[in-house]
């Protein structure tokens, strides 16, 4: 069957692809501020989001399960992230 990538857990309609520790370290270990276009907000990260927010929540009932599960969310459907830090942000 399909798997989660980072939960190892048969999940229908998952892709089979298997998030390796490097991929993950390089594409996925994020914060916010996370900036997408609309279209992948809504048809791609806020579902597979909202999926994997309960299951993370149950295993790790803490303050960042939902920015994890926002991370295995994208590692999911192998959206990569660009990291940035020259980013600066004031009032």
């Amino acid at each position: 069957g399909s798997y989660s990538p980072c939960l190892n857990e048969e999940s229908e309609g998952q892709s089979s692809h298997r998030t390796t520790r490097e991929e993950a370290d390089n594409y996925f270990a994020v914060g916010p501020v996370y900036i997408a276009s609309t279209s992948d907000w809504k048809s791609r990260i806020l579902p597979k989001w909202t999926e994997f927010m309960p299951r993370v929540h149950a295993q790790y009932p803490k303050l960042l399960a939902e920015m994890y599960a926002f991370t295995i969310a994208a590692a999911d459907i192998q959206l990569k992230f660009a990291l940035s830090s020259s980013y600066m942000v004031s009032d």
